[in-house]
């Protein structure tokens, strides 16, 4: 779903009104008419209409400085804006330009390498992901483009790098406004230059210049779209952070700035569930066994086990708890979300359960510990328990036995290494092969 309105003093778009309006309306009364007029009477379509996965995607390449591939002229990646904003015409003289200057980096000489990937270009990614409270989705994307290019980065570098970023777009899902507004504000350029004190400046990018050079024109026209970064929409350290402990020994992640504060720190019981189909029939069920300190925990949703890697971790919430007034409760899962979601919950726990990872000896009943601020996530029984649980597992039997879906089980990376081919790890170099007629 593509536009945007206001429903019941919401804004929503995109994929946001399934998970907004199921958690407001808690009867199922909404009116679909009226958002289907909504949506008909917007300007903006297009593939990222605020901060989800593309969106991140697209404000990541178009910090030009050096983000992950970085191979975008400024202002020209958030193409859905321009569509709606300018002519075709200009829209399309921007997508040469950026043609343009692609092929003139192939006679440059190392212009491809050097510019495009480095270690300063995704420390840069990363900071700016964390100042516009971005998609949890490109933590995993970045650590895969990292990994094809041989260059050193991993999970510890995204809450060490972020930590001391302020969140300074006032974006859906964190946030209030959407993409046009932030275009209008000022977009990437404006973001960057609010924190050039924090990122890298002095390199070269695809424009010839440096990001200082770049960045220098850069107005913030909307203040409450973008907020200073002295007096920021949320705090530093508001965006994504790693969380590790005896349930994630190789990490999780979770988004600060989309969930709530008081559950940062949280004790609850475990209700489990093996498939995300499992807890779907029962998440109306006004029998559920469940609390506002229940702690939901979805397993088989990783890399392997869905497989795939879904965007199934933010499981809707539970009729009966909404009916209650609850609008979030902690959710744990090897699984991703969409950038469109929200709440507090823990994603990419790694190993996954179907690699034999502690999610998979979670049983319900089971205490578990989330402290953000401390950056922990632990089950908590004893080392002697898990290891008894975990002589009695067994593996589940692969989903596919032949073809592509069993060549990526078998070689598919954990979510903390970017959950890419392993056989794809490792800088290719610029080695063309011979023609093959």
């Amino acid at each position: 779903m593509a536009g945007k309105g206001d429903f019941q003093n919401y804004w929503f778009a995109s994929g946001m009104p399934t998970f907004l309006i199921n958690t407001i309306n808690k009867n199922g009364d909404y009116d679909f008419d009226e958002i289907e007029k909504l949506l008909k009477k917007s300007n903006l379509y297009g593939y990222a209409v605020f901060g989800i996965t593309t969106g991140t995607e697209g404000l990541l390449f178009d910090s030009r400085y050096e983000s992950k591939v970085k191979l975008s002229i400024p202002q020209t990646n958030i193409s859905n804006i321009l569509k709606t904003k300018f002519s075709k015409r200009y829209y399309e003289s921007l997508n040469l330009k950026n043609q343009y200057r692609i092929l003139e980096l192939l006679y440059e000489p190392n212009g491809y390498t050097i510019i495009g990937f480095t270690k300063k270009a995704f420390e840069n990614a990363i900071k700016i992901l964390a100042a516009i409270g971005g998609s949890t989705n490109a933590v995993v994307h970045l650590l895969a483009i990292a990994g094809r290019v041989g260059v050193p980065l991993n999970l510890d570098d995204f809450d060490k790098l972020g930590k001391d970023v302020p969140v300074i777009a006032n974006m859906m899902p964190s946030g209030k406004f959407l993409m046009e507004e932030f275009f209008d504000a000022g977009g990437v350029p404006t973001v960057m230059k609010e924190i050039a004190n924090l990122i890298h400046t002095d390199h070269i990018t695809v424009t010839g210049k440096t990001v200082k050079e770049n960045i220098e024109g850069a107005e913030n026209w909307n203040k409450e779209v973008i907020t200073p970064a002295d007096k920021p929409f949320q705090a530093a350290g508001a965006g994504i952070v790693v969380v590790r402990g005896s349930l994630a020994p190789d990490g999780a992640i979770i988004k600060v700035s989309a969930a709530s504060p008081k559950l940062l720190t949280h004790k609850g019981k475990a209700l489990v569930f093996n498939e995300i189909e499992e807890y779907l029939k029962v998440a109306d069920d006004p029998d559920l066994p469940v609390t506002p300190d229940t702690i939901l925990v979805l397993k088989n949703s990783g890399p392997k086990g869905y497989p795939g890697f879904p965007e199934v971790g933010n499981l809707p919430m539970p009729k009966k708890m909404l009916e209650q007034g609850v609008t979030d409760m902690v959710r744990i899962s090897d699984a991703r979300m969409s950038g469109t979601a929200y709440g507090t919950v823990v994603l990419h726990v790694s190993p996954e359960s179907t690699a034999g990872g502690p999610l998979a000896f979670v049983e319900n009943g089971d205490e578990i510990e989330l402290d953000v601020p401390n950056r922990k996530l632990n089950l908590l029984i004893s080392p002697e328990e898990l290891a008894k649980r975990k002589a009695a597992w067994v593996p589940p039997k692969p989903k596919a036995d032949r073809g592509w879906s069993k060549m990526y089980i078998e070689h598919v990376q954990q979510a903390h290494l970017g959950a890419d081919l392993d056989f794809l790890v490792g800088s290719s170099g610029d080695y063309v092969p011979r023609h093959s007629h």
